[in-house]
């Protein structure tokens, strides 16, 4: 069987003294509570702005290709539209399959007028071009 080791009273008295003398912390100023408290409220700012950049860039992106389907989406619709038509007037009887491929040729009040411009007097291309410097870099 191990002893117990006695304890030295001297020794004990020491640590005792030297654990209770220490010296107790002052508390903090209030200018360093202050700025403790702005780096917490700044921490928690840029988080939250991260988190709103990242739902800002999500919203774009999905109403972008929400955007893209939905005019897709009508372009096919406007086809089917026009096909309709189409089919419709040739059902009818109002149209034959061969004026579907002929162009409407305009009306006179559809015509663009515009006046011919004045003429400029003629000057003559020299033969050779005229000798031309080098431009320099702007750097020099």
């Amino acid at each position: 069987m191990t002893a117990v080791p006695k304890l030295d009273p001297v020794r004990v008295r020491r640590l005792s003294v030297a654990v209770n003398n220490r010296p107790r912390r002052r508390p903090d100023p209030p200018w360093v509570k202050s700025l403790v408290w702005i780096r917490q409220v700044m921490f928690a700012g840029v988080a939250l702005g991260f988190i709103l950049l990242g739902a800002g860039y999500w919203w774009i992106f999905e109403t972008q290709r929400q955007w893209a389907a939905d005019h897709s989406r009508l372009q096919q619709l406007a086809l089917s539209t026009q096909q309709l038509e189409w089919n419709t007037a040739l059902l009818e009887g109002q149209l034959t399959p061969e004026q579907t491929k002929v162009l409407v040729p305009a009306r006179p009040d559809q015509f663009l007028l515009v006046p011919p411009a004045q003429e400029r007097p003629w000057k003559p291309v020299p033969a050779t071009p005229p000798e031309l410097k080098p431009i320099p870099p702007l750097g020099y």
